[in-house]
């Protein structure tokens, strides 16, 4: 019996530690991959290139991430992009806009909506765009256009380097205490609980605070 259990319990705890590392191997490349889309469209949000700012604040949504602080970045500049547009007249441009977020958003979903106030806005805002009921614009010139813009570019959220680092050491933390965890946990195919455990316990704990802390500060 106790043969046919232990090469079970290495199996389980193989399959284990490879799920966890396949696991934060895959949120990773996801945070690594909006990050960098938010970047793109920041640079081009600077630039005064709307479109592919549109386009690249978007695809930083798609690489959805909890708590991840370009996914909330993204998803205001798209607000604010849209709402610059009504203001300058180009209702159009407008609703693509929201209509372009709202998609995001919706493509992110699982067993939850993932910020529904912003899918709200965008529902209302496309609503009162298609029947015509616009309220709130400005189109008499441009220097509110111009102004809004440049309050618009002054907002941008760059990307705050201590903690970009930090989550990547903390993210980097957490796998290796984890696999230790497990190893430890199991060590010898029977369960040990003790003061080793614990520490890697309180350890993976802190790492894992630390590094989604360190994803909304970046």
């Amino acid at each position: 019996m106790g043969k046919t259990g232990a090469p079970v319990k290495s199996k389980l705890t193989l399959f284990i530690t490879i799920l966890v590392i396949a696991t934060l191997i895959i949120v990773s490349y996801c945070y690594k991959s909006g990050k960098d889309e938010y970047e793109v469209a920041s640079q081009a949000l600077k630039l005064n290139d709307l479109d592919s700012a549109v386009t690249h604040f978007s695809r930083s949504i798609n690489w959805y991430v909890p708590y991840a602080s370009y996914v909330v970045y993204s998803a205001d500049n798209l607000i604010n992009i849209a709402a610059l547009y009504e203001e300058a007249g180009g209702y159009e441009k407008a609703k693509y806009t929201y209509n372009i977020l709202r998609g995001a958003l919706l493509s992110v979903r699982s067993a939850y909506q993932p910020m529904g106030e912003y899918i709200t806005i965008c529902t209302e805002r496309i609503t009162a765009l298609s029947t015509g009921n616009i309220t709130g614009s400005d189109t008499s010139g441009r220097s509110k256009e111009k102004g809004k813009l440049s309050a618009l570019l002054n907002d941008i959220h760059e990307a705050d380097t201590f903690w970009s680092y930090l989550s990547s050491f903390s993210f980097i933390a957490w796998v290796l205490v984890t696999i230790a965890l497990i190893m430890k946990l199991f060590k010898n195919n029977v369960v040990n609980l003790n003061k080793g455990v614990i520490i890697l316990a309180v350890s993976l704990a802190v790492s894992y605070v630390l590094w989604l802390v360190s994803l909304i500060k970046a």
